[in-house]
């Protein structure tokens, strides 16, 4: 036999696994069994760390909506505690008590007072009559006002008004001198009362105001109530700085939808399948969902309600669930899950 035909047969023997001694067989069988057990294996590892980076950065959207609604707690709750230390301070009490005396003990104290509006808005401003309620050096109650608002510069206006709506003092000249017909008045007669944010003419910007009733130091008699109103600016900041990467956002939303601060949500419109106000998120417990841009674009979702966020007190915490406020932190998916590029199998 040619040397030429002996080569092309040992070669041609090479692919015949059959031909194949014993030792190679079970060598090469062994290392087939192996590699396949670690390709196996390391697409299970591969799908599990993808699971477990999965989760990681869903409920970091979680997080980060309950740390930043966290802080804007902490900003009403500061602002709750300036009324409410102003309805227990035993001067403003006092002072408040010995004003209201002065024309409630009028026949007909509703006939008066709105004489007393037309009155005041009649006056000029350097007038006695609006000096004596506006002016710090005229009014001892103003000028605690005025101290309150300097060591809260959060706060706008303040004022204090009778238990029929006279005004008493206040850190700005309102429009009217009779309070009664204002919201705020009728909804803080014996309670805590907060607005949801609107819009201030005078201040020319959103505000929040909050009202508390001030009583005798027995809790016997309603001798007036004070009334704050706050700007929304730090709320605003607390929720731009929410903000992470390019394309990372946070928004905050009234219970009826309307934007409060951050940046809106291009969402789709009735005909989505998914409301960011429907019940059906309020109640997850792992406070993420995913949902889609109007554009069609996934978008990762954490939020939060003032129920997520550990208060201090109980009476604050109902004070502050009657806002109903949501905060959404949000990121197209596609960015959100940029940290799993490098796993095989795709995000979907």
């Amino acid at each position: 036999m040619k040397a030429s035909e002996m080569k092309k047969r040992n070669v041609s023997s090479l692919f015949q696994f059959g031909k194949w001694p014993i030792f190679y067989k079970l060598f090469v069988g062994t290392m087939a069994v192996a590699v396949l057990a670690l390709v196996i294996t390391t697409a299970i590892s591969l799908r599990a760390m993808r699971a477990r980076l999965l989760d990681e950065i869903r409920r970091s959207f979680a997080v980060q909506a309950t740390v930043t609604m966290d802080k804007i707690v902490a900003l009403l709750t500061e602002q709750i505690s300036l009324v409410r230390s102003i309805s227990v301070n035993r001067d403003v009490v006092g002072r408040a008590k010995s004003l209201a005396i002065i024309y409630s003990s009028s026949e007909d104290p509703q006939a008066w007072l709105q004489g007393l509006d037309r009155e005041w808005q009649a006056a000029p401003d350097d007038s006695d009559f609006v000096l004596g309620v506006i002016s710090p050096d005229r009014n001892e109650l103003t000028r605690q006002l005025m101290d309150y608002a300097e060591a809260f510069p959060s706060s706008v206006d303040l004022l204090i008004a009778d238990p029929y709506g006279g005004l008493l003092a206040a850190t700005y000249r309102p429009l009217n001198y009779a309070q009664a017909e204002g919201e705020w008045w009728k909804e803080a007669q014996g309670k805590f009362h907060i607005s949801q944010p609107e819009f201030s003419a005078r201040v020319g910007a959103d505000v929040l105001s909050i009202s508390a009733p001030i009583y005798t130091q027995d809790g016997t008699e309603l001798v007036a109530i004070v009334h704050a109103v706050f700007g929304m600016e730090a709320i605003a900041k607390t929720v731009d700085a929410a903000k992470f990467g390019q394309t990372g956002w946070a928004a905050l939303f009234s219970s009826d939808e309307a934007l409060l601060a951050g940046r809106e949500l291009q969402l789709p419109g009735a005909e989505s399948e998914y409301s960011w106000f429907s019940f059906g998120f309020r109640r997850r417990a792992d406070r993420w969902h995913e949902t889609r841009f109007a554009d069609g674009t996934p978008v990762l979702v954490g939020h939060a309600f003032f129920d997520d966020v550990e208060l201090l007190r109980e009476d604050k915490a109902q004070l502050l669930s009657s806002l109903d406020w949501v905060l959404f932190v949000y990121q197209p998916s596609a960015d959100a899950y940029l940290s799993l590029i490098h796993i095989s199998e795709p995000t979907r």
